[in-house]
């Protein structure tokens, strides 16, 4: 009796719940991000299934996410291999060896082209890959946004802190 009094209570009371659970969310955060940590380590190949499969799905669904994908892998092919980098190449608009000359402009102080090469070093977008909208690499968005002017490298850390924020205000090219 009490639980199917119980099970009508909360569905009917959604905002309760929610507001209940963010309570102790945020009383408790420190906590729960351990426990969820704790739970991706125990259940570590559950994790990687799920992930693999966000992935798969979001490349089918999202032409963005495939584009950036295929560009992205195909710079770090190029590079880390010595590689001409054959298709992004074509869609970027610039070579291989434009961009490690651009790369090597850009390193921060106290850090070398070897950094970049072991991971030390990540390639950012200045204004975020988040603010273009583009579906196609012919559009403006995606010429905009893998532009030498809009690359350069970050230490891992500090790229991983800026992640899709905006310095200054940006506005989006118009698509005609």
């Amino acid at each position: 009796e009490t639980k199917k009094y119980m099970k009508e209570w909360f569905k009917n009371h959604p905002e309760n719940i929610k507001k209940s659970q963010k309570k102790y969310y945020k009383n408790n955060r420190e906590e729960r991000l351990r426990s969820s940590r704790q739970w991706a380590i125990n259940n570590y190949e559950r994790v990687k299934e799920s992930a693999r499969n966000w992935r798969k799905d979001k490349w089918r669904t999202d032409l963005k996410f495939n584009l950036t994908s295929k560009v992205f892998r195909g710079i770090n092919l190029s590079i880390k291999k010595n590689k001409k980098g054959g298709m992004w190449e074509k869609l970027a608009g610039y070579t291989c060896k434009d961009l490690m000359k651009h790369f090597k402009k850009t390193i921060p102080k106290g850090y070398t082209w070897e950094d970049y090469l072991q991971g030390k070093l990540q390639m950012d977008h200045i204004i975020p890959i988040s603010a273009f909208n583009y579906t196609k690499p012919e559009n403006l968005s995606f010429k905009k946004c893998w532009s030498l002017k809009n690359i350069r490298l970050l230490p891992v850390r500090e790229n991983k802190i800026k992640r899709t924020s905006l310095i200054k205000p940006f506005q989006q090219p118009l698509e005609l």
